[in-house]
Protein backbone atom coordinates (compact mmCIF):
# COMPACT_ATOMS: atom_id res chain seq x y z
CA UNK A 1 0.00 0.00 0.00
CA UNK A 2 1.27 3.39 -0.92
CA UNK A 3 1.13 6.37 1.75
CA UNK A 4 -0.34 9.82 0.57
CA UNK A 5 2.34 11.59 2.73
CA UNK A 6 5.31 9.77 4.18
CA UNK A 7 4.67 8.74 8.13
CA UNK A 8 7.76 11.17 9.78
CA UNK A 9 6.82 14.56 7.01
CA UNK A 10 3.03 13.53 8.57
CA UNK A 11 4.29 13.74 11.93
CA UNK A 12 6.30 17.37 11.35
CA UNK A 13 3.11 18.33 9.51
CA UNK A 14 1.36 17.92 12.57
CA UNK A 15 4.06 19.72 15.14
CA UNK A 16 4.36 22.57 12.63
CA UNK A 17 0.45 22.88 12.44
CA UNK A 18 0.46 22.92 16.63
CA UNK A 19 2.78 25.96 16.49
CA UNK A 20 1.61 26.66 19.90
CA UNK A 21 2.50 23.29 21.55
CA UNK A 22 5.98 23.68 20.22
CA UNK A 23 6.27 27.41 21.42
CA UNK A 24 4.83 26.02 25.30
CA UNK A 25 7.51 22.88 24.56
CA UNK A 26 10.21 24.94 23.46
CA UNK A 27 9.07 28.00 26.33
CA UNK A 28 9.42 24.78 29.15
CA UNK A 29 12.71 23.73 27.58
CA UNK A 30 14.30 26.94 27.75
CA UNK A 31 13.02 28.04 30.94
CA UNK A 32 13.82 24.29 32.79
CA UNK A 33 16.69 24.92 35.56
CA UNK A 34 18.83 21.34 35.72
CA UNK A 35 18.94 20.23 39.26
CA UNK A 36 19.94 16.90 41.09
CA UNK A 37 17.66 14.32 39.99
CA UNK A 38 16.25 11.96 42.32
CA UNK A 39 17.43 7.96 42.38
CA UNK A 40 15.37 5.23 42.77
CA UNK A 41 17.70 2.82 42.48
CA UNK A 42 21.71 2.53 41.12
CA UNK A 43 23.29 -0.71 39.79
CA UNK A 44 27.60 -0.35 39.20
CA UNK A 45 29.28 -3.00 37.09
CA UNK A 46 32.59 -2.88 35.67
CA UNK A 47 31.94 -1.10 32.47
CA UNK A 48 28.33 0.20 33.32
CA UNK A 49 26.89 2.35 35.90
CA UNK A 50 22.54 2.03 35.50
CA UNK A 51 19.82 4.48 37.23
CA UNK A 52 16.34 4.21 38.28
CA UNK A 53 14.45 7.35 37.39
CA UNK A 54 10.90 8.52 37.16
CA UNK A 55 10.06 9.15 33.68
CA UNK A 56 6.13 10.17 31.99
CA UNK A 57 7.84 8.89 28.43
CA UNK A 58 10.32 11.34 27.05
CA UNK A 59 13.64 10.65 29.41
CA UNK A 60 16.75 9.30 28.10
CA UNK A 61 20.64 8.90 28.75
CA UNK A 62 20.53 12.29 27.16
CA UNK A 63 18.43 13.91 29.37
CA UNK A 64 21.58 13.85 32.07
CA UNK A 65 24.50 15.66 33.05
CA UNK A 66 27.32 13.40 35.03
CA UNK A 67 29.42 15.49 37.56
CA UNK A 68 32.31 13.91 38.76
CA UNK A 69 35.02 15.38 41.20
CA UNK A 70 38.03 13.13 41.21
CA UNK A 71 39.74 12.89 45.08
CA UNK A 72 42.62 11.68 43.99
CA UNK A 73 44.04 11.78 48.34
CA UNK A 74 41.63 9.67 49.45
CA UNK A 75 40.73 7.98 46.13
CA UNK A 76 36.60 8.18 46.45
CA UNK A 77 35.07 10.36 43.36
CA UNK A 78 32.18 12.50 44.19
CA UNK A 79 29.08 12.36 41.36
CA UNK A 80 26.30 14.22 41.28
CA UNK A 81 23.55 12.97 38.17
CA UNK A 82 21.96 16.10 37.14
CA UNK A 83 18.75 16.54 35.15
CA UNK A 84 19.59 18.28 32.18
CA UNK A 85 16.35 18.17 30.12
CA UNK A 86 12.95 18.00 31.21
CA UNK A 87 10.61 15.05 30.70
CA UNK A 88 7.38 17.01 29.26
CA UNK A 89 5.60 13.65 28.00
CA UNK A 90 2.25 13.32 29.33
CA UNK A 91 2.51 9.18 29.78
CA UNK A 92 1.74 7.49 33.26
CA UNK A 93 4.85 8.18 35.45
CA UNK A 94 6.57 4.68 35.59
CA UNK A 95 10.29 3.97 36.67
CA UNK A 96 13.04 3.46 34.04
CA UNK A 97 16.55 2.22 33.95
CA UNK A 98 19.34 4.13 32.06
CA UNK A 99 22.69 2.48 31.70
CA UNK A 100 25.37 4.23 31.18
CA UNK A 101 29.16 3.71 30.26
CA UNK A 102 31.37 3.80 33.00
CA UNK A 103 34.00 5.67 30.54
CA UNK A 104 31.66 7.78 28.66
CA UNK A 105 30.45 9.79 32.05
CA UNK A 106 34.32 9.86 33.62
CA UNK A 107 34.19 6.73 36.27
CA UNK A 108 36.27 4.84 34.00
CA UNK A 109 39.20 4.92 36.55
CA UNK A 110 37.24 5.26 39.77
CA UNK A 111 36.94 2.11 42.03
CA UNK A 112 34.94 4.30 44.64
CA UNK A 113 32.41 6.84 44.68
CA UNK A 114 29.72 8.62 45.97
CA UNK A 115 26.44 10.25 44.94
CA UNK A 116 25.41 13.45 46.18
CA UNK A 117 21.94 12.55 44.81
CA UNK A 118 18.73 11.63 47.24
CA UNK A 119 17.55 8.34 46.88
CA UNK A 120 14.03 7.26 47.46
CA UNK A 121 12.56 3.96 47.43
CA UNK A 122 9.92 2.86 44.27
CA UNK A 123 6.55 4.64 44.93
CA UNK A 124 3.82 1.76 45.79
CA UNK A 125 0.46 2.11 43.64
Amino acid sequence: MRYLFHPVFSLVLAMFISGSLSAETTSAISSYKAELEVLHGITVEPETVSIDVRSSGCTAESSFKWLVKQKLKKGVAKVAVIRIVPDLCKAFEHNVTLTFKRNEIGLNKVDTFSIRNEFRGFPRF
